[in-house]
């Protein structure tokens, strides 16, 4: 690790760093920001549960210059970070931000919290008072964890296919070792087209082919297959804001680490688009940010992403339909970032996703064997949707 100069580390030893984490997050990575904070002489901290803690906290502060982190699990490169401090030393800037993220601020140097991030009140503020790293691009640090493989199924809706996918690969830039898998029901030719252009795009996604269309029982086939210790439920039909990546960028080993916690941790989507009459009872939580957590919450989660541990999702198993529907699974504790999706597959009836609603609950005898290969590997494989249970 490079060490910042003497007189740098002398002059910013009043500096805390204010870090957005709480005590769910991964301890490892928090112990490595540790020390490269202190590698820069910067050795006292405060966290945050999320920004609305910080806002309600904001002028409790004392009146000096901060640190921000927004989540642990990013660091600047260490030849910036070492520059930017020099800046600071023979400079009078009240704030400094690489590209648009703001990194060091004074209290009274009129910032705000908003809603995902930070930001100086550009009406009143001097542009020479503030400085701008441009061209810089944040080094993430992955959690020392298996990530948790993501099953998505489809099979005829190739344009929600589509916009689900872009939004999901973008929302893993920062996790190119996430394993997704796409299970295609018997699909038609628009959708394995979709998917085969996705999987020869990103090397983490595989996709599994089969024979028949056995619904929401391709979850079933995926767990069959590898056998995952837990996984991440995606529906074809959900898009995750832009902003995910930066906000939430290792939201997958997140979810995870959270499921020794909670026994469903996933993805609320937005009520904005959702039918009045399946939401007028929900109790909407009161937020003023889109960063940070929501713990057990009464509001349901549906299964656009939901991560679960597989011994948990087979325990609710419905054996008509060969799976875990969500509604069985989110009646015990949760989580969820307050950031939502947005859930785009209320078009049913012009989509005719729902061409035969019996057989996607119910399995018939004659579904219940499907035939299924890796269009990736190649590797083919009969499997009996009733093993689920062993």
């Amino acid at each position: 690790m490079v060490q910042a100069p003497c007189q740098i580390m002398n002059l910013y030893r009043s500096i805390h760093s204010i870090i957005i984490a709480d005590k769910y997050d991964n301890k490892e990575n928090l112990q490595d920001l540790y020390k490269y904070l202190a590698s820069f002489g910067l050795n006292k901290y405060i966290h945050f549960d999320s920004l609305d803690d910080l806002k309600e906290n904001l002028n409790f502060l004392k009146d000096e210059m901060y640190c921000f982190f927004s989540n642990p699990y990013y660091r600047i490169k260490e030849y910036e970070m070492s520059q930017t401090l020099s800046i600071l030393k023979n400079n009078a800037f009240k704030g400094v931000a690489f590209e648009k993220q703001i990194v060091f601020f004074y209290k009274n140097s009129l910032t705000r919290v908003a809603r995902d991030t930070l930001y100086f009140d550009c009406n009143t503020a001097k542009s020479e008072e503030y400085f701008t790293v441009r061209n810089s691009s944040f080094i993430y640090k992955t959690p020392n964890i298996p990530p948790p493989r993501i099953i998505c199924y489809t099979y005829n809706r190739d344009v929600y296919l589509r916009l689900t996918l872009n939004s999901l690969m973008s929302s893993l830039e920062h996790c190119p070792d996430v394993p997704v898998t796409i299970v295609l029901n018997a699909p038609t030719d628009k959708v394995k087209e979709v998917a085969l252009d996705f999987m020869h795009r990103f090397k983490q996604i595989e996709v599994l082919l089969v024979n028949k269309n056995v619904a929401f029982a391709g979850v079933n086939v995926a767990v069959q297959w590898y056998k995952p210790e837990s996984f991440i439920l995606s529906e074809d039909d959900f898009i995750l804001p832009g902003s995910v990546k930066s906000i939430y960028p290792m939201w997958p080993y997140q979810f995870v680490e959270r499921l020794d916690h909670f026994k469903t941790v996933g993805w609320l989507a937005t009520l904005d688009n959702i039918p009045f009459n399946g939401c007028h009872e929900w109790a909407i939580p009161s937020k003023q940010s889109n960063s940070g957590y929501y713990y057990n919450l009464k509001l349901p989660m549906m299964a656009q992403l939901l991560c679960v541990k597989t011994d948990y999702w087979k325990s609710k198993i419905d054996m008509k339909a060969f799976m875990s529907f969500d509604n069985a699974l989110n009646i015990e504790t949760t989580a969820s970032p307050r950031l939502c999706g947005y859930h785009i597959g209320f078009n049913e009836k012009n989509d005719d996703y729902f061409f035969d609603k019996h057989p996607a609950f119910n399995i018939s005898k004659e579904n219940e064997i499907v035939d299924v290969i890796n269009l990736k590997t190649t590797e083919k494989r009969v499997i009996d949707l009733k093993d689920i249970i062993k």
